[in-house]
């Protein structure tokens, strides 16, 4: 009995040893994109407020502001004088909020991410 007992407690453990990988590797096939959501999504509830927006890590300014992002209308509107944080996290998030509900859906932040990282 305690040979089944123990046989049996083998097969779990090696069998979680091997589904583990699996799961990891299935995080990792998240896109960046998808990532940079899921973190900024503190309460999961697929969408980004404002306030997750600006509190998220995501909004280390320096690490923002060093992105690959061009916009004519960003540059003029400002009269060349660099953005506080509180009007570049304010002028992003606008940017992102295209039916300007206040909240960032997937699809709104899809599009805004990939604006950010691959500007045209």
């Amino acid at each position: 009995m305690r040979r089944t007992a123990l046989a049996v407690i083998i097969w779990v453990m090696a069998g979680l040893l091997l589904v583990q990988p699996a799961i990891a590797a299935e995080k990792r096939k998240q896109s960046a994109s998808e990532q940079q959501f899921c973190r900024l999504d503190t309460n999961n509830d697929r969408v980004i407020t404002f306030e997750e927006f600006s509190a998220c890590e995501f909004y280390k300014i320096e690490h923002v502001r060093k992105l690959p992002y061009s916009d004519p209308e960003f540059k003029a509107g400002n009269n060349g004088r660099r953005l506080s944080n509180d009007e570049l996290k304010a002028y992003l998030f606008d940017k992102a909020d295209k039916n300007k509900d206040r909240k960032i859906d997937r699809k709104e932040w899809e599009e805004f991410y990939t604006s950010i990282m691959n500007p045209r």
